[in-house]
């Protein structure tokens, strides 16, 4: 603890690698994600951004285009489905690795209960990551083609999908 008071960059730097070897061990558990191994997501878990969400707020609405995967680190969000049932989400849950993938409309609704924090990809960031990662991309593109049906669109396409979604 002495060297991490004298030098907080050392400490800094020490905390950064402890999450990002936590948060690939929450990966792991994402179905969509398993056949990656360890040093894959931390790559996408070094590529996660923080999000703090107040207490109340509406983290995903209804209907509004998914796009991201989020990991509660702080907190705890409620989900709830389109037929009304809710469950709650506390550190270390996740939600959204298919909307990663290939974004599309919510089904669900996520409410923060608590103050709480996420770690969050968005899809471009994800694309943006595969081209940087060639056999990433390949791995992660065999696991969704098999597991959504569908292939895992290029940066470019994502990006003219994006510019015709609504505001909001």
């Amino acid at each position: 603890t002495l060297v991490t008071q004298e030098h907080p960059h050392v400490r800094t730097a020490l905390e950064d690698a402890y999450r990002v070897r936590v948060l690939s061990t929450v990966l792991a558990q994402i179905p969509l994600l398993q056949a990656l191994d360890a040093e894959e997501r931390e790559l996408i878990g070094a590529a996660m951004r923080t999000h703090s969400h107040p207490r109340g707020e509406i983290v995903l609405r209804r209907f509004d285009l998914a796009q991201e995967l989020s990991v509660v680190i702080r907190g705890q969000l409620r989900v709830q489905e389109a037929d009304g049932t809710t469950s709650l989400l506390d550190e270390g849950h996740s939600f959204g690795a298919e909307a990663m993938c290939l974004p599309e409309t919510s089904k669900i609704q996520v409410v923060a209960v608590t103050d709480a924090e996420a770690l969050t990809i968005a899809h471009l960031d994800l694309l943006l990551l595969l081209e940087q990662h060639p056999l990433l991309r390949a791995k992660l593109a065999e696991q969704v083609e098999r597991d959504l049906g569908q292939p895992l669109p290029s940066r470019s396409a994502s990006a003219r999908l994006s510019t015709l979604a609504p505001e909001a």
